[in-house]
């Protein structure tokens, strides 16, 4: 954790700022290991050089991972027991499972969709600007937007943020935290944007939380998503997903496998096929479109994620819509891509 990062995150819990002990530093002068102390009395773990700004309920995924470096940490952290959480913390506990072991587990995956999910803010947006990656899973994004010259947060409530810092290490203006969005640890009025692509929807609740994300961009910044549109194609599968998603993470393996087969050994190859015979007028799925440009590997990560994710959400352009009015947003831009995203894009007022 380098040092810039203490200007901007805060404890979880009551919103103080945080004081850093590092008991081992690199020769970056990044903390590699230590501690994150709060007046309230919290204190939080640097761990391989990521603050870990949970709350209790949600520490015990990585105290399991992480039990070696408690030794240094002593009596001073007690990892809250599972049948104490509530529903919405259970949730999210199975939700950290899962997508830290599908981001650890299909980190190599390289889907640009970044290119299209930005193509209404430009290129140049990043430029010189400080923002927030919000579910950043294994950090393909935040490397995309440091390589067009910004400084960005990464921020994901599972493991996945280690993958996430081995595949940005070397750059000094990435940046890891993991936390929760429903107890974001960051200060208000800080970032130039916010972006979620293909997170939210993911949550427990998704429209409220996106409403905790609005009170942490400056005054006139926006914020913009992507989010599950909703198809008859997607809701069927969720009849699947209802098995699939309690399955164990090596049986999922193996169906996503399969599903692939299908889905890029014949849609992928079909759609190649009459492409080169010039058949170009021929619809299909925007992800067939995708999967042509990429390997197998591609598909079989994506059908693994629609296959484990504990939960899934799907919307309209109109509710969408009604998140950014909620958050009192203006310029408010929202569309509809291909068959399967809806994206948004909004503004803090104020100046």
């Amino acid at each position: 954790m380098r040092q810039r990062l203490l200007d901007f995150i805060c404890c979880p819990s009551c919103g103080s700022v945080l004081q850093a002990i590092a008991f081992e530093s690199d020769h970056e002068s990044r903390i590699q290991s230590g501690l994150l102390l709060c007046s309230c009395g919290e204190q939080y773990p640097i761990i391989k050089c990521i603050p870990r700004l949970l709350l209790s309920q949600l520490q015990s995924q990585f105290f399991l991972l992480y039990r070696e470096y408690f030794d240094k940490f002593g009596h001073r952290f007690e990892s809250a027991p599972f049948s104490r959480a509530g529903l919405a913390d259970r949730q999210k506990l199975r939700t950290q499972t899962s997508f830290g072991y599908e981001w650890t587990m299909f980190s190599k995956y390289d889907v640009d969709n970044f290119r299209l999910f930005i193509q209404p803010m430009g290129k140049e947006f990043f430029a010189g600007k400080f923002g927030l990656d919000v579910g950043c899973g294994a950090g393909r994004h935040v490397r995309q937007v440091t390589a067009l010259g910004g400084e960005i947060i990464g921020v994901d409530i599972s493991h996945a943020v280690d993958s996430a810092f081995q595949m940005n290490e070397t750059c000094a203006v990435a940046h890891f935290v993991q936390g929760d969005v429903f107890n974001l640890p960051f200060q208000r009025n800080v970032f130039d944007f916010i972006y979620s692509l293909g997170v939210l929807h993911h949550l427990p609740d998704p429209k409220a939380g996106f409403l905790k994300l609005p009170p942490h961009l400056k005054p006139g910044a926006p914020i913009f998503i992507w989010v599950y549109y909703r198809t008859r194609r997607k809701e069927l599968l969720e009849y699947v997903r209802k098995i699939t998603s309690h399955l164990p993470h090596w049986m999922v393996n193996g169906l996503a496998w399969l599903a692939a087969i299908v889905d890029y050994g014949i849609g992928v190859n079909l759609y190649r096929l009459l492409r080169r015979f010039r058949f170009v007028a021929v619809r299909v799925p925007l992800r067939i479109e995708e999967y042509a440009q990429y390997n197998f590997y591609s598909s079989y990560t994506d059908w693994f994620d629609r296959l484990s994710a504990p939960t899934s959400n799907f919307y309209t352009e109109p509710e969408i819509r009604g998140w950014f009015e909620a958050a009192g947003l203006e310029n408010i831009d929202t569309a509809v891509v291909g068959d399967s995203w809806v994206w948004g894009r909004g503004y803090r007022g104020g100046r």
